[in-house]
């Protein structure tokens, strides 16, 4: 796993996140993949952090996110959602804020991972004032996963709620529907804005603009793409763990 790391044997591609009444994109997500064992992104977090560099991996994949960010789209209005562990996010990593710094804070999005386990401890606060403090904005994947994305959302105050894809999947259920209400409700009581994940259908995304929805990712809006710029030398790089 440190090989990987030390290497930096992983592609990161962006999906752009847009707005469901114009079809424009306010941001892109990063997303990042490594050649197998460690090819879904649970399993290279978790080797990460059974071999103790998970914040050296996620501070990795920071910068190349960024690298990638101001490839795609430089430094305009658009905004960068990074995904990042409890662990990191606590953590206030130095390496991540290093990772950051060629790139707008104000732009930045940090997105806690639906894995993440937040500790009561105070700690979560204490880190959020941190990364807002550097101009960062949050948000919370998964809102509506259980109780601990739920806390999550109490703890931090974030200023996106994820819904994910099982939900908008489901919406032909009147019941999911009521759960993409009840996120759009919270979302407006703590003046977050709610993005809903896996778009696949013009129904689809009818359907959450009618429930107040106001932005989307998804093959129906957009897959995930590299910097045309840059594809040979992730094709390089992951190439040399093969």
């Amino acid at each position: 796993m440190r090989e990987v790391v030390r290497l930096g044997c992983f592609r990161v591609a962006m999906q752009p996140i847009v707005s469901l009444l114009t079809g424009n994109p306010i941001g892109y997500e990063a997303f990042v993949r490594a050649p197998p064992p460690y090819d879904r992104p649970d399993r290279l977090l978790k080797a990460a952090m059974r071999d103790g560099c998970l914040r050296e991996l996620e501070a990795a994949i920071t910068k190349r996110a960024v690298e990638e960010a101001l490839c795609l789209f430089g430094v305009g209005s658009l905004k960068l959602f990074v995904n990042l562990t409890a662990t990191t996010f606590c953590a206030g990593s130095e390496q991540c804020e290093e990772a950051l710094k060629d790139f707008p804070a104000d732009r930045v999005v940090i997105e806690l991972t639906e894995s993440a386990a937040l500790p009561h401890d105070g700690r979560v606060q204490d880190a959020a004032l941190k990364w807002r403090a550097l101009g960062c904005r949050l948000a919370v994947d998964d809102v509506a996963a259980g109780y601990a994305r739920l806390l999550a959302v109490g703890l931090l105050s974030p200023d996106y709620l994820k819904i994910d894809r099982e939900v908008v999947g489901g919406m032909g259920d009147r019941a999911w529907r009521g759960v993409v209400k009840s996120m759009v409700t919270l979302a407006g009581e703590i003046g977050a804005h709610v993005i809903a994940e896996g778009i696949e259908t013009r129904e689809q995304r009818e359907t959450l603009m009618d429930l107040g929805v106001e932005y989307g990712q998804g093959y129906l809006l957009g897959r995930p793409v590299v910097c045309p710029d840059r594809r040979s030398d992730e094709g390089a790089r992951v190439a040399r763990m093969g």
